[in-house]
């Protein structure tokens, strides 16, 4: 299982009961903005380049975009000031 990759990887754990320990004990934040639209887009932006992520709304109404894995936090600020830099 090790070997398959992130994806699966993580499909693995959110599928087995044990995904909600594993996002909190893993997860970084790394965006967080009112608008919606925006982190949104940034979301599928990672998903196509299989960084794993997914987006929680905080008690103050911020949208906040979670990765999971610290292999991809350069890759993922990377494209995430690139994205933030055309809007």
């Amino acid at each position: 299982i090790l070997g398959i990759g992130g994806n699966i990887w993580v499909g693995i754990w959110l599928g087995n009961g044990n995904g909600d320990k594993f996002w909190k004990k893993n997860k970084t934040k790394i965006y967080s903005s009112t608008n919606e639209e925006l982190v949104n887009k940034v979301h599928k932006v990672f998903i196509e380049y299989q960084i794993d992520s997914l987006i929680e709304k905080n008690k103050e109404g911020y949208f906040e975009l979670m990765i999971n894995d610290d292999q991809n936090r350069i890759k993922a600020t990377q494209l995430l000031e690139s994205i933030i830099n055309k809007y």
